[in-house]
């Protein structure tokens, strides 16, 4: 619900300027860190080291239930962002290209943002937050695809984030022997 408010204040309340919406985002970080870091220096130490733990992303506290949910969920996202992948390529022309070519603007823009917000919460519950690897990831799949068309990056963003993932994963794992945490190896 926070997502969609914020959505709709940002691109809706003609408000669309990236810069705002990555200075809101470094805001709430910001507010949503510091409002954490005063819930854990109320907590006693034993239960400060187990909720540091679980503040860094890692896949081996996944939990076995939630695992069949999410990967439904994320299927579900999938399937939806695959058939609008044709949209998405004139959306990315700008509002005023879009609405000529008949694109509803504004409802478009906020369902795919309430998806990638869908996407990013499910991922969080599963393994943790993984800070900016959206942002690695889409960049890398802009400069690796060589093209912005989204039957190529979408795909191409899917498997490089299974690289990142599944590579950082292993290099934790093996060379550092799980000694730090896999945003930080990301």
């Amino acid at each position: 619900m926070f997502s969609a408010v914020l959505y709709h204040w940002l691109f809706l309340g003609r408000r669309d300027n990236l810069h705002l919406v990555l200075l809101v985002g470094i805001i709430c970080g910001t507010l949503f860190r510091s409002a954490s870091s005063l819930m854990q220096r109320l907590l006693t130490p034993t239960e400060f080291t187990v909720l540091k733990g679980r503040m860094f992303a890692t896949f081996t506290r996944a939990v076995p239930e939630l695992i069949a949910l999410t990967a439904l969920i994320v299927v579900m996202v999938a399937i939806v962002i695959w058939r609008r992948r044709f949209e998405l390529d004139v959306l990315a022309l700008g509002r005023n290209s879009a609405v000529n070519l008949g694109i509803n603007f504004n409802r478009s823009v906020t369902l795919i943002l309430l998806l990638v917000s869908v996407l990013a919460a499910v991922s969080t519950a599963l393994v943790g937050p993984l800070t900016f690897l959206g942002f690695m990831v889409v960049n890398l799949a802009y400069l690796v695809a060589g093209s912005s068309q989204h039957r190529i990056l979408l795909p191409t963003a899917f498997l490089l984030g299974v690289i990142s993932l599944v590579g950082g994963q292993l290099i934790l794992e093996h060379l550092l022997n799980m000694a730090g945490a896999l945003s930080v190896v990301i």
